[in-house]
């Protein structure tokens, strides 16, 4: 990946060894664990953090995209919803179940797929992130906020990814 490249060659002997964590990553399952019930978001002004999540109740399955990327996912965490974390703020809450996170682990080369990969606060889709889009990516991004529809009286359905949070 030429971006990871091009950071660890400049980079500092502590940098580079963050960059190394992700050297080896699969960018289309990253952008899947991201793009739905994933952030990102700027930790200094050379790197950035991130994770994603889930309610307790699925909480196989935040350890399953965890195993996905080993090197550079923290240990999953339970927390109770609290009124202002980002995580909630965005969407309907619908219980008061508990949450698992993962975190990602601080990174500059987070912060070049954040720089990547929001405008003004918001997600946004473009060709050059589109292009490290695998079946991973759709299936991880369809998993966190896909849906089915059948269509009444018909045997027909339909398929759709919700992209609220998107520019």
């Amino acid at each position: 990946y030429n971006i990871l490249n091009e950071l660890c060659i400049k980079s500092t002997t502590e940098v580079h060894q963050q960059n190394l964590l992700y050297k080896d990553i699969n960018m289309s399952i990253l952008y899947g664990c991201i793009l739905g019930d994933g952030w990102l978001t700027n930790s200094s002004k050379s790197s950035a953090r991130g994770g994603f999540g889930n309610k307790k109740s699925n909480r196989d399955y935040v350890e399953f995209k965890r195993s996905l990327l080993p090197n550079v996912c923290l240990d999953v965490k339970e927390r109770k919803i609290q009124v202002g974390n980002a995580f909630i703020m965005k969407r309907e809450i619908h219980s008061q179940e508990p949450l698992c996170m993962v975190n990602f682990k601080s990174s500059p080369f987070l912060k070049e797929i954040f720089n990547r990969l929001y405008i003004n606060g918001k997600k946004r889709l473009t060709p050059e992130i589109v292009k490290d889009f695998g079946e991973e990516t759709i299936a991880l991004y369809f998993f966190d906020d896909g849906s089915k529809i059948r269509y009444k009286g018909k045997n027909a359905y339909s398929y759709k990814i919700a992209m609220y949070d998107f520019t």
